[in-house]
């Protein structure tokens, strides 16, 4: 009996489990939007909805930036099967990474695509995301110093909140402490003495304000300024900087990148690379990837040629050697 009652009950949680239908939003029966002010509006609700579905780890998500050392994780294509290519690690410290092509394979049981070393492509990709970034660099200097004003403008505003606050609380201790009367000393004695501690504490917040305003005051002054202008100028610099993390680095990639296509040319080390950028265009070119054997160069052909030719006439090996490299 009581196995059978364990079979119903699993059985009826599994069908209550597996109840529950989602339809999108234009199946929906009944959609009040803005009907609830408390709520978020339906344009937020759909960039929520866009953002998370987007930062899936998923086959046909980017997915969301993370930590890791692999720059183009999420953006790499590949160009025979156009599946996205997976970011595999080494074990080792170096934390040495692969791109590869491993949807049919993992799906279908099909030969791999390709794969490619990542830092070569990271680097390749690097290179020409800070060319793109070179005409911005005026634009992103200003944009960087207005954003710092606003941020010091938004704190100077909770300070002023704070000392609005402990103005009022001091207020208030004086109105009960001259409010009691004269004949009811102990109440007198514990009003005075809150009314001491709202002034000391009124007074410790001004020091701690005036501190910040002469360490950072509101307005950017203009050694500020050429500061951030140098800093926006030297964007390669910033970018190599060691505050500078690998999400950071993914963050500003995908600013600009809308994805990269690789095609490795057979078992060589050359690698066809278009960059597609976000709102249109693209910058094509070659990399060169790390091979295992010389026989996988693009070259090979050509280097045994030209080794028969200087053996036949009469070369020895150590020459034959030095002339190649």
């Amino acid at each position: 009996m009581g196995d059978d009652r364990r079979t119903r009950v699993a059985n009826s949680r599994s069908e209550y489990a597996t109840s529950r239908v989602v339809m999108a939003s234009d199946e929906w029966l009944v959609l009040l939007p803005n009907h609830c002010p408390a709520y978020i509006s339906p344009e937020q609700y759909e960039r929520n909805q866009a953002r998370l579905q987007a930062n899936r780890a998923r086959a046909d998500a980017m997915g969301a930036a993370r930590s890791g050392p692999a720059l183009l994780a999420g953006l790499v294509i590949c160009a025979r099967c156009g599946c996205r290519l997976s970011v595999h690690y080494d074990d080792g410290g170096a934390r040495l990474h692969n791109y590869e092509c491993v949807e049919r394979w993992t799906h279908y049981g099909e030969p791999r695509c390709q794969h490619l070393a990542g830092p070569c492509l990271d680097t390749f990709i690097s290179q020409q995301v800070l060319l793109a970034l070179e005409p911005v660099a005026l634009e992103l200097s200003l944009t960087a110093t207005e954003r710092v004003e606003q941020e010091r403008a938004e704190l100077d505003r909770l300070w002023q909140q704070r000392r609005e606050r402990a103005a009022y609380e001091v207020e208030r201790a004086a109105r009960q402490y001259q409010a009691v009367e004269p004949e009811h000393r102990l109440v007198a004695r514990t009003l005075e003495h809150a009314w001491e501690e709202k002034l000391a504490a009124q007074q410790q917040l001004e020091e701690e304000y005036h501190r910040f305003v002469q360490h950072k005051p509101r307005l950017l002054s203009e050694a500020e300024r050429e500061a951030i202008r140098r800093l926006a100028t030297d964007i390669p610099a910033l970018w190599v900087a060691p505050t500078t993390t690998a999400a950071d680095r993914k963050e500003i990639i995908r600013q600009v990148v809308e994805r990269v296509v690789v095609d490795v040319q057979g078992s060589s080390e050359r690698v066809q690379v278009r960059i597609e950028w976000i709102g249109g265009g693209h910058t094509e070119g070659v990399v060169i990837r790390p091979i295992g054997k010389l026989s996988e160069l693009s070259t090979y052909p050509q280097i045994c040629q030209v080794v028969q030719e200087l053996t036949e006439a009469g070369w020895a090996a150590t020459a034959i050697a030095q002339a190649l490299s």
